[in-house]
This record gives C-alpha cells, structure tokens and sequence, in this order.
C-alpha cells in the first residue's frame, strides 16, 4: 500500500504541486519571452513626462511663472500686516490681485444650507502654470470664512508665517 503510505505524509499533495507547475512552467515562459510583452524600463524618467524634463535640463525655465523680486518683498511686508478677522475686501486692497481665487464649499448636508468660504492664493513661483505641485510651487493661501473674514494663512514661502485655520464656534 504505497498510495496510502504516500497521502498519510502528505506526498501526494506535493506531486499535484509539483506536477501542476511542470505543466504551467512551458506556458509561463512562453508568455514572458513573447516580443510584444517584453516591456523595457526607461533608464531617465525625464524623457517622457516634461514637467520632470524640465527640471533636468538647465536649458530650460524651471518655472512657468516667478513673481519680480520687487513684488515678492512688497507681499512678504504687507502680509505681516493682515490679522485674522480682516475683511475679504481689505485683504483685496493691500496685498493686490491674487493669482488665483477659490470657492471652497463644504459637503452639502441635507436641510442644511450650506456656507461658502474662499481662498485668496499668491504664487511666488509656480512650476505648471495652471496646475498647483505642492513639491516646487511656492505660495501663500489666505482663507476667509462665511462672512468674508480672515480665518487663517497657509504659507510656503520663507519669510511668511503660517497661522492655522480659526473655525467660528
């Protein structure tokens, strides 16, 4: 009774095993070594993605866009001057017209009017035009809250401090 011998110290699960991958390994090889599966690992990454290529070439414009110096000193002074509670309007008039103005509205809850904040965003350097990259855009995003006041500042740009958000209660 060698069969029985064999399933009792679990032989003969390791002989379906063994025989299923026999059998398996002719296909599988066959597929990884089809030419048009073969994939070839790019050896620079900057040769299809531009914004990448861009920061590689010494050619080219790093950023699409660089605020003057003149202006970047002009809005590091005169956002020290703003404190929480300033008024949308106010902000408006001493800092100047943002690059970008947002419209940030919370989840619409059922039976509950929803309130509409905003974001005043001043880029000093912005990689993609457009297009908001956290790792090499250099900004300050002032929010304001329902009624339009200054709720906090969020900066990435050296020289201006960040105050955390001040929800109402």
């Amino acid at each position: 009774m060698p069969l029985q011998n064999d399933i009792s110290k679990g032989r003969l699960i390791g002989y379906a095993t063994l025989g299923i991958l026999l059998l398996c390994l002719p296909i599988g090889i066959s597929v990884l070594l089809s030419p048009g599966r073969i994939e070839y690992v790019r050896s620079n990454p900057a040769e299809e993605d531009p914004v990448t290529a861009r920061l590689h070439d010494p050619s080219h414009p790093k950023y699409d866009y660089v605020r003057d110096a003149q202006d970047q000193e002009r809005l590091r002074r005169d956002v020290a001057k703003v404190k929480l509670g300033t008024t949308l309007d106010d902000v408006g008039k001493l800092l100047g017209p943002p690059s970008e103005e947002k419209v940030l509205q919370a989840k619409p809850k059922p039976g509950h009017v929803t309130p509409q904040r905003k974001a005043l965003v001043y880029y000093f350097k912005q990689l993609v035009h457009g297009q908001y990259n956290p790792n090499h855009d250099t900004m300050v995003e002032l929010f304001f809250d329902e009624d339009g006041r200054l709720m906090g500042i969020d900066s990435h740009v050296e020289g201006i401090a960040s105050i955390p958000l001040q929800f109402k209660k």
